[in-house]
């Protein structure tokens, strides 16, 4: 039978511009072939022909080390996308340039692999330089390896609000899952990993955390209260307040659909509240991580301090009464306070 023998020699160890063969020959220095001549010797029972091979047919198949590494790097990416669930990071952005650059450098720092992180703004009518800083901060995500959905509301709508810019990022992103987050927030570098570990345990769970409030001393009483809440008193406590923040919630996109977005009247709506008691009256669960993933800020701006108190207390107690007093026949009140 025909055997063919390859005459190779050692050559040095090569620069990031050195031509490399295409083929299984290492880079390590050792064992390479001589790229000159490739001398073919043919052995048969009558006779041996030799031959040479031109240099240009091996270098015409060439590339320089560092095409090789960036295809390398670009496996790994791909790698690490089908081992780890796409999180869509959805930001409503509206007057938020003078925290925005922070907000997104959270993102940055979380330790879930970035090349598995969409982060989608919605910007929402700003009059100050969000819409600038949104394309300035999209391109050093994209150089990281995020991928980066953006899309401004039409001039001539303006504003509409929390609910509507929300609902436009989901729609506009692709991720399994959706991790939300205010535009003048911080997340803890490990939110993500911790979030989505809880959320594919408990499928159809809104999962919330425990936070830190900035400027310290902001809200202390309700901040107290909220991380105090064990995982099984946010469902027992669901009808005194929203027991998960909002900014620390996280979900699968099934789990969001399954209520249909936010309600997007606009001023002065609960869209949260009304997402909250939603996602119950369909059966869903809450789930609480007990640590401080999310730097929630305080601000005189805060939308929701517009709300009135008798507007939530409906929400509530709409709430209350499908979920509970329509599952009895009769009920005792035994006390009451300023609302009732």
């Amino acid at each position: 039978p025909e055997r063919k023998r390859l005459r190779c020699s050692s050559v040095p160890d090569v620069s990031a511009e050195t031509l490399l063969p295409i083929g299984p020959s290492s880079l390590d220095g050792t064992d390479h072939c001589d790229t000159s001549t490739l001398t073919t010797t043919t052995t048969t029972n009558t006779a041996t022909t030799t031959t040479a091979t031109p240099q240009a047919s091996v270098v015409g198949e060439a590339r320089t080390l560092r095409e090789v590494e960036e295809e390398e790097a670009e496996e790994e990416a791909h790698k690490n996308v089908q081992e780890h669930e796409r999180v869509s990071v959805i930001i409503p952005v509206h007057n938020a340039a003078l925290y925005l650059r922070e907000t997104v450098e959270s993102v940055l720092a979380q330790t879930y692999p970035l090349s598995a992180l969409q982060v989608s703004f919605f910007e929402d009518f700003s009059t100050d330089n969000s819409a600038k800083l949104i394309g300035e901060l999209g391109e050093e995500l994209q150089a990281k390896g995020v991928h980066v959905v953006v899309r401004s509301n039409e001039p001539s709508l303006g504003g509409r609000g929390c609910g509507f810019a929300k609902n436009r990022a989901v729609e506009q992103s692709n991720g399994k899952y959706l991790c939300f987050l205010d535009s003048d927030d911080i997340m803890m570098p490990q939110r993500i990993e911790f979030q989505i570990k809880a959320a594919k345990e408990r499928p159809n769970a809104i999962i919330g955390s425990n936070f830190i409030r900035i400027p310290e001393g902001s809200t202390e009483r309700y901040t107290d209260w909220c991380n105090r809440l064990t995982p099984k008193e946010v469902m027992t406590h669901r009808f005194r307040e929203v027991t998960i923040i909002q900014p620390t919630w996280f979900m699968s996109r099934e789990t969001f659909n399954k209520v249909g977005g936010y309600d997007e009247s606009y001023p002065k709506c609960p869209e949260d509240m009304i997402f909250f008691y939603a996602h119950l009256d369909r059966g869903g669960e809450l789930y609480k991580v007990e640590a401080p993933l999310l730097k929630y800020r305080y601000h005189a701006e805060s939308t929701c301090k517009a709300i009135h108190r008798l507007t939530l207390l409906k929400i509530r107690s709409e709430a209350f009464q499908r979920q509970i007093l329509s599952q009895w026949s009769e009920f005792t009140i035994w006390g009451n306070g300023r609302d009732g």
